[in-house]
């Protein structure tokens, strides 16, 4: 008699309701990189695991809302090898601000800070450096950070001060219009110290990590400007590595559905038809039809045998 062996089947992930994603696919499905880098402290599902806990998916649908949402889900611990058997499908609660968050590992990437070549500019003949040039809106923040400490601090135009009379060639008459260099010497001056720091080396501390980069904190040290970058965290992928992965919601599962291995040792696949015959012989149920066909055939005889003699 053959045997009977499972029908197609069909990843889980075919019934995900949301796309999963790395960081790099965010960023191309979506036009900008997720919000937020990698928090190893955030846990979305308890039931998933520990923390750190990563979520690679989110709901469009629930930005912006406030409240709770519960989707069906198929909880398979992270990297694990558990029996399908176990597998169930399970309900996930989780408010709307977390289903509408990612969570992924990964840190963001602010773009590098570019200084712009000088190529008019000179003085005694010589090209200046481009680090001492910016445009005079180019250091507000950073004087309105130091005025906070010290409200004498000053922004001055300090490119005939320092120098004296030697000529200087190829700035445009009116700062900031051309033709010619529109920079200048922007500089800050601290009370207490004559010597004037330039904007544009300023910037370029300023930005060492990014142009954009939140964690930058000026001070007043010794009558100069001092800026703080703070270190960036953990970034889920050298250190404080995922333990745990928020499942995907999935949507109605095919009738008659059930579980079976997946091909990746841990991984759950669902099953989208009965068990067929491997050939080679009858089913079960065709042997069962076959067995009552010969009782019926049996007491029918004995019927006749009982009405007519031996039959």
């Amino acid at each position: 008699m053959g045997t009977t062996q499972a029908g197609p089947v069909q990843p889980i992930s075919a019934f995900y309701l949301f796309e999963e994603f790395t960081r790099d696919q965010f960023t191309a499905a979506n036009g900008g990189q997720p919000p937020a880098d990698w928090n190893p402290m955030l846990v979305f599902d308890p039931a998933s695991g520990p923390a750190p806990q990563e979520k690679l998916w989110f709901d469009p649908a629930q930005v912006g809302k406030t409240g709770t949402v519960t989707y069906n889900v198929v909880r398979i611990a992270k990297g694990s090898a558990q029996p399908t058997a176990l597998a169930t499908v399970e309900q996930l609660t989780m408010t709307c601000a977390q289903a509408a968050a990612v969570n992924i590992p990964g840190l963001i990437q602010y773009p590098p800070y570019v200084v712009t070549p000088n190529t008019e500019a000179r003085y005694g003949g010589a090209l200046v450096t481009s680090n001492v040039f910016s445009e005079q809106g180019d250091g507000a923040a950073i004087l309105a950070a130091l005025q906070a400490i010290n409200p004498g601090v000053t922004l001055i135009d300090a490119t005939y001060v320092t120098e004296g009379v030697v000529a200087w060639t190829g700035f445009s008459a009116v700062p900031g219009i051309g033709p010619g260099e529109t920079r200048r010497m922007w500089a800050i001056l601290i009370p207490g110290n004559t010597q004037p720091f330039y904007v544009g080396e300023l910037m370029i501390e300023q930005n060492a990590m990014g142009v954009g980069y939140p964690g930058v904190t000026w001070n007043i040290v010794g009558n100069a400007p001092v800026v703080t970058l703070a270190p960036r965290g953990p970034d889920g992928v050298n250190n404080a590595t995922p333990a745990s992965e928020v499942a995907v919601p999935i949507g109605a599962l095919p009738a008659g559905f059930q579980f079976v291995s997946g091909a990746v040792p841990g991984s759950v696949e669902i099953s989208t038809a009965a068990p067929v015959s491997s050939g080679g012989g009858m089913t079960a149920q065709q042997a069962q039809q076959i067995a009552q066909a010969a009782a019926d055939t049996a007491a029918i005889r004995a019927k006749l045998g009982q009405m007519f003699g031996t039959f």
